[in-house]
């Protein structure tokens, strides 16, 4: 468990890594242009960091699976070999996965302004730019929402943020630091 737990914050690192930098860098600079090529490499790298997540947690309810409902066959069904192959196989689907979908939404024609509202190259804003029909009958506006900026950061900021402290409070060594921090400042706090 913890060889996919490990995997799992790797990507979770990997995912915060792609919007955040960009976000601080535009926010020194005052400026919020991206290139095509920079917002094809991002779109990629979210969307396979977001497909490898979800293959992980695949594979990781397949181990949790096997642990509880066949715990005397455990080690010889998830041994190291089967560990590897299933942790390849969530960064060979990602990969896959990232360069389907990227491929299929730069294949689009874009129209208009090419401006996202965004921090960054969010799908459905870069949907938004789209001349094509399929696309035309969407009820959008021009500039988001207060509420939209707000769930796109909620759902590409804090679960990766979060996720790699949660994954560790599973391992006694932190949560036995984290008990002797917490009984450090009352003892400060009552003297």
């Amino acid at each position: 468990m913890y060889f996919f737990l490990k995997h799992l914050s790797l990507l979770d690192l990997c995912y915060i890594s792609v919007t955040v930098p960009r976000f601080i860098y535009n926010s020194f600079t005052h400026s919020g242009n991206i290139s095509l090529w920079e917002c094809i490499l991002q779109c990629f790298a979210l969307i396979s960091c977001g497909s490898a997540e979800v293959s992980m947690l695949t594979v990781m309810s397949y181990d949790r699976y096997v642990a509880i409902c066949l715990p005397l066959r455990y080690d010889d069904i998830m041994d190291v070999r089967t560990c590897v192959h299933g942790v390849s196989g969530v960064w060979v689907s990602g990969a896959i996965s990232g360069v389907m979908h990227t491929a299929a939404t730069f294949s689009i024609h874009f129209c208009g302004p090419r401006v996202i509202h965004q921090f960054f190259c969010d799908i459905p804003q870069l949907l938004r730019l789209s001349c094509s029909i399929e696309y035309l009958g969407e009820p959008h506006s021009d500039s988001p929402t207060a509420s939209d900026i707000f769930l796109t950061i909620l759902y590409t900021v804090v679960p990766p943020t979060f996720n790699p402290v949660i994954y560790s409070l599973r391992n006694k060594a932190i949560k036995l630091a984290i008990s002797k921090v917490f009984q450090r400042r009352a003892g400060y706090l009552f003297c």
